[in-house]
């Protein structure tokens, strides 16, 4: 006990916050063991017992060459529990000494020990010792002096978690048959450092327990003990709490285990145990500072009265340990976890369905790969693995990119050498940093046509009567157009084409016609786009983006990339080298207007930005020609309704404008990316550019699922390690990617991972949380760019194993979402106006609201654990199938087709929400547009919903839906998964919230085998549910950022 005159006990209630990684198998110890010999005061708080119990463990790693333990309470209980612990740890002949004319303690030992050794069932005492009477029991001192003498000098470690009596009688020992030294000068030879948990440095001042039984001794001890001391006061256990859900899982054992029998007894269970004497083990052994920060050296001083302080002294032997903050905490507890449930002998036979050895040491294939651009070898690939990664995406070097013979040696040799010597998994990274697509400028140096176009629109108005000039444009290369008409609207018998206007160069002078109304001129010129753009404004390079829009800049971005690859490593694709990983590629779309990146890239072509920035479409110099073969008509005298307007024909011709985009990208990047590589037997992968907000999708891409279907591997980025952030960002581009990998058969979903966009460092916790969240979005490979130089060894294989682990059991089933929502893509083109700039002000508010309103349609879903994708018009859910709910948010316009194919969903009986009660249709050929009224539209059916508020229409679909599983009410940020599977069904809960969640799952009533595993600590342990009229109920709790996951048995 730690607490002077009563016990402090904090019960936190069920915590099922296991901690650190299971145990990896231990290199052989290079170094001698540290003998080692524990000081304890057992019987009368249960830490004393956790500690004793990391010591046998570490005994067992051969970390320590433990000497035995000494008792400093005089209580027969407390010697009969460690008797029981040594031998139920295999350590049956560890000498045991203890106090004499000690501190009386059997009545403390009360507290836990004695009941231990009284504990029967069924009227048969559990438990049993080799200790029967206390003056059979080694004299502390004796002991101490014995130990000692035989010792290396400075060798021997003491760690002191209870009274100071026997430390002291030791100090005033004289010389025996064991050694002429004095007590005093034996320490002082033989003793390495002295680690006690003592004092009470928190305020208002407090007495602690240890130093006060023994006041004396104490003063005696701390004033004279001649080598260094490390103290870890109150606070530093207090703010460290031991998992009762470790105790609940037996410690790892079959039968009875009598540490935790002592947890149960204790305190009415379950409870969270403050780790007072663990933290003077842990820094003992380990001392390190990963998981504590030393204070400076000085004098531990304890006054008469028992209070404690610490003064600061150049040439002081003493030092204490400060509190740990919260990070650390957490490193520290899954640290105690680890130590504790690394069963020697005697562990559980687990017994499931699933392979636990599987789920405990995952293979390469479910753990995540590192980005390594620069400075791979052979070392640093070998790291890697010990810490856990799969692979790596690597590239040959950005040096002489692409032309160096010695570099590509080099890069052979190191994928060689991952591949046929560590079996790593390896992608390909296509580019020489991003965006994608011009191969480190080699494609436009080779072919500067193939740069990406951008149509700049010069707006004006004009009074009637009043003369117009513009000038052409500084930096652009050629008019096209340029359009007069009233300010009423584009649209009207009154057009003045303005061409015949505009001398050789381009420059227009124009006077308006006088005695009528006032005159909108759009005035369209092409241009490089280049300056203020993703192109020059990324974090990598300023360098000229290729035009997406022509296949010719895509083919040879493939022979001077991909093909040389091939040449020099194809023989590893498919046999080690999985995938090509694609950065960003994308139209030009928008300026970045005041959105300068955090770091100074590069410079390759040098921008001139004064170059004015106008609103600017994506062009190429075939669009109007391609344009016209698949849309019918000619889009050049309609180019003002890409600028304003809400008639049907600027509805139309926007998103005919946009789908042409979408198209174009698709077949001239995408696809050609796909098809090279399913010739090749690898993948093709990566991710887009702002794939969050649909109001952007337009104009970077045309359609982001589009674009996915040409990827083996759909693909995002999520570059936040805040788990509440990534839950929103996630709704959309992982739930897309995941949407069309469901739809279409594909293998895999990636994420490229990091914390590029936090401000602040969310921790290790954070990063496992944020990929934990995209997990439950249907992503399942990770490939990092979190720095492993920067996390600890442990932290990276906390890390690592956290992925394989969460990615081997959700890898035993598959999802079966059952709802689908519509991808307005439609709407958003027929909103979308030129922006200038990416800012959400240059964007027309009604494609923000609906951007908005299906971001949150999306969260409102995830809120109610609804498991849902994606669809498209070219793929919407066919009744009878898994989708049996379909929700159509809201819209801009509908369109004929799609009405007509909703209608024919009704008739076939699927379920049919709608957001809108009525909208603008636009008719088959699109030029024209009625309003319907959609309740009267569907007014016969009684599987269509009409709803205007996301929560309760979620609330709705969760109550219609058998998912298997219901969270109660009362929990937020709780976000999960369900995949049924051959052999068992599998669960994911992760907790996003930054508090502690208590969360009640009812399952369907069964009476199969149910577990629950922690794929941080690597603990598996039975559920225990509670059997209700509505389910078998299984009681969680998850701390802030915690991840669990749930498998039932088939």
């Amino acid at each position: 006990m730690k607490v002077f005159k009563f016990k402090l006990i904090n019960i936190f209630f069920i915590v099922l916050a296991f901690g650190v990684a299971a145990a990896i198998p231990c290199k052989a110890q290079k170094k001698t063991p540290t003998p080692v010999i524990f000081e304890t005061d057992m019987g009368n708080d249960v830490d004393d017992g956790l500690a004793l119990a990391m010591l046998f463990r570490y005994a067992d790693q051969g970390k320590i060459n433990f000497l035995g333990i000494s008792n400093n309470k005089q209580s027969l209980s407390s010697l009969q529990f460690i008797d029981l612990m040594r031998r139920q740890y295999g350590y049956g002949q560890l000498p045991i000494a203890t106090v004499q004319n000690g501190v009386e303690g059997e009545v403390e030992a009360k507290s836990f020990a004695r009941k231990v050794m009284d504990y029967k069932e069924q009227g048969q005492l559990l438990y049993s010792s080799s200790i029967k009477n206390y003056r059979d029991v080694e004299a502390a001192v004796h002991f101490y002096r014995r130990m000692l003498a035989k010792a290396k000098d400075t060798s021997v470690v003491i760690i002191s978690v209870g009274f100071s009596t026997n430390l002291a009688k030791l100090l005033e020992s004289k010389a025996d048959q064991y050694s002429k030294l004095s007590g005093l000068e034996l320490v002082k030879r033989k003793v390495k450092f002295l680690s006690t948990m003592a004092g009470n440095f928190s305020h208002p001042r407090q007495k602690e327990f240890n130093v006060i039984s023994d006041l004396p001794a104490a003063r005696k001890m701390f004033n004279h003990w001649p080598t260094a001391i490390y103290i870890s006061p109150f606070e530093v256990g207090a703010s460290v709490h031991f998992p009762a859900t470790a105790i609940e899982a037996n410690l790892g054992y079959s039968g009875n285990q009598p540490l935790v029998t002592a947890y149960k007894e204790y305190i009415t269970m379950p409870y969270n145990r403050e780790t007072w004497d663990l933290t003077s083990v842990l820094f003992a052994v380990e001392k390190s500072a990963h998981y504590f920060k030393e204070s400076v050296p000085g004098k531990f001083i304890v006054d008469e009265q028992g209070y404690t302080q610490f003064k600061e002294e150049h040439k002081g032997r003493h030092y204490f340990l400060h509190a740990p903050g919260e990070s650390e905490g957490s490193k520290i507890k899954n640290r105690f976890v680890k130590l504790i449930m690394t069963a020697k002998s005697g562990s559980t036979e687990l017994k499931s369905n699933i392979d636990v050895q599987g789920f405990l040491n995952p293979v390469l294939k479910y753990r995540p790969l590192r980005i390594i651009h620069e400075h791979l070898d052979t070392t640093l690939i070998r790291n890697l693995k010990e810490l856990g990664y799969g692979g790596v995406v690597t590239n040959v070097s950005y040096q002489d990119y692409l032309s160096s013979t010695q570099n590509w040696e080099k890069f052979r040799s190191d994928i060689a050498y991952a591949i046929d010597k560590l079996g790593l998994r390896i992608w390909i990274y296509d580019e020489k940093g991003y965006p994608s697509g011009a191969a480190g400028g080699i494609v436009l140096k080779d072919d500067p046509s193939a740069q990406a176009l951008g149509l700049s629109v010069i707006s004006k108005l004009v009074n009637k009567g009043e003369q117009l000039a513009i000038a052409f444009p500084h930096g652009h290369t050629r008019f096209l157009a340029a359009f007069a008409y009233p300010e009423a609207g584009f649209g009207t018998s009154e057009i003045i084409d303005l061409r015949k206007y505009t001398d050789a160069r381009g420059n227009l002078k124009w006077s308006a016609p006088k005695g009528k109304g006032n005159w909108k001129v759009q005035y369209f010129v092409q241009k490089p786009f280049y300056e203020n753009t993703h192109a020059t404004h990324n974090w990598f390079e300023q360098r000229k983006m290729v035009n997406l829009l022509e296949k010719k800049a895509t083919a040879d971005f493939i022979k001077v990339t991909h093909e040389q690859y091939k040449h020099h490593v194809g023989d590893y694709f498919g046999k080690g080298i999985e995938a090509f990983f694609t950065d960003e590629p994308s139209l030009v779309g928008a300026h970045f207007l005041n959105n300068k990146p955090p770091v100074t890239p590069g410079v390759r072509d040098q921008p001139d930005f004064n170059i004015p920035a106008f609103p600017t479409l994506n062009w190429s110099e075939s669009l109007l020609t391609e344009f016209k073969r698949r849309r019918g008509y000619d889009l050049f005298n309609k180019l003002p309704y890409l600028v304003e307007g809400q008639s049907a024909t600027a509805f139309k011709v926007r998103i005919d404008y946009y789908q042409t985009l979408m198209e174009l990208v698709a077949e001239c990047y995408f696809k050609p990316l796909e098809e090279f590589a399913a010739k090749n037997n690898v993948a093709s992968s990566g991710h887009l550019l702002l794939e969050e907000d649909l109001f952007y999708h337009p104009v970077f891409e045309g359609s982001l699922m589009e674009m996915y279907k040409h990827m083996q591997f759909p693909g995002i980025d999520l570059l936040t390690a805040y788990p509440l952030i990534a839950k929103r960002w996630g709704v959309t581009t992982a739930k897309f990617a995941s949407s069309v990998a469901d739809t279409y058969g594909k293998k895999q979903v990636m994420s490229e991972i990091s914390s590029a966009f936090d401000s602040n460092d969310a921790g290790i916790n954070g990063q496992m949380a944020a990929v934990g969240i995209q997990f439950a979005y249907g992503v399942d490979l990770f490939n990092s760019y979190y720095r492993h130089d920067k996390m600890s060894v442990e932290e990276n294989k906390q890390f690592t194993n956290y992925i394989g682990r969460v990615a081997y059991l959700l890898d035993q089933g598959k999802r079966q979402p059952q709802v689908a929502v519509y991808y307005p893509i439609e709407s958003i083109w027929a909103k979308t106006l030129i922006p200038l700039s990416i800012g959400r002000e240059h964007f027309d508010k009604e494609a923000l609201l609906l951007s908005d309103n299906f971001t949150e349609l999306g969260l409102a879903l995830v809120d109610q654990h609804i498991d849902f994708n994606y669809v498209d018009r070219e793929k919407l859910p066919e009744p009878g199938k898994e989708i049996k709910k379909l929700i159509i948010p809201k819209l801009a316009v509908l369109q004929k087709e799609l009405l007509d194919h909703l209608i024919r969903l009704a008739d076939q009986g699927m379920n049919l929400y709608f957001q809108n009660t009525d909208a603008i249709l636009l008719n088959a050929d699109g030029f024209e547009s009625e309003t319907v009224d959609l309740r009267e539209k569907f007014s016969a059916y009684n599987n269509v919903v009409f709803f205007d508020n996301l929560t309760h229409l979620a609330s709705q679909i969760s109550a219609d839906t058998d998912s298997g599983y219901r969270i109660e009410a009362g929990t937020e940020n709780i976000v999960a998964l369900a995949k049924p599977g051959k052999t068992a069904k599998v669960y994911l809960f992760v907790n996003a919230a930054d508090n502690a969640q208590d969360v009640k799952v009812t399952f369907k009533k069964s009476d199969k085998r149910l577990m629950v595993w922690d794929p941080v600590s690597g603990l598996v342990k039975p559920g225990n549910t509670r059997i209700t009229n509505s389910g078998d109920v299984l009681e969680l709790h998850l701390d802030k950022w915690q991840t669990l996951l749930v498998t039932i048995d088939k």
